[in-house]
């Protein structure tokens, strides 16, 4: 047993299956809950006080709306419309991550012991559900990353990553040694 989900999931799932698509509303609520993965005999805890999804499926769109908030900082939205009359099936929307604590997804990276910072970000999406452009950022400040397989620990780390469809861009700096 490597992990356990611990929470109960509300929904309504209400589906008409016709010939132009899908018609209805499918709605999730996880209200509270954790996650918990074991990781060299310890139990790591990732914890959210709201995870709903929320979906309105129409004929001329399909409108989603996922959003995470953790237990002690951090949020996650993400609004995302299909067209489901295009053949491509055109993508439109936007995410934003606000104050999220790095030490949240610590149970998600097992080659790391320690893991500090905050995570932000915002940005675009347009393309299609199958080749999704995504145009934003996502930045890591004041972050430390220590122990575990890192051959240095990386201190006052500062990372921005500016997305512009299938480019990246980089930039930031950190502190590691004495």
């Amino acid at each position: 047993e490597e992990a356990q989900l611990d929470g109960q999931i509300n929904g309504v799932f209400q589906v008409k299956l016709r010939d132009k698509g899908p018609i209805g509303v499918i709605r999730l609520d996880a209200g509270q809950g954790e996650l918990r993965v074991k990781h060299e005999e310890v139990w790591e805890t990732f914890a959210w006080k709201t995870l709903q999804l929320n979906s309105d499926l129409g004929d001329r769109a399909i409108s989603s709306k996922l959003q995470l908030t953790g237990v002690e900082s951090g949020h996650l939205e993400v609004l995302a419309n299909i067209d489901p009359r295009s053949e491509q099936k055109k993508l439109q929307g936007h995410f934003d991550i606000n104050n999220v604590d790095l030490s949240a997804l610590r149970p998600f990276v097992s080659q790391v012991e320690a893991i500090k910072g905050q995570l932000e970000g915002r940005g675009m999406l347009a393309g299609t559900l199958l080749k999704p452009l995504v145009t934003g950022f996502v930045q890591i400040s004041e972050a430390q990353l220590s122990g575990g397989d890192l051959p240095v620990p990386f201190q006052q780390l500062q990372l921005r990553a500016d997305i512009k469809g299938e480019h990246l861009q980089l930039n930031g700096g950190w502190k590691s040694g004495d």
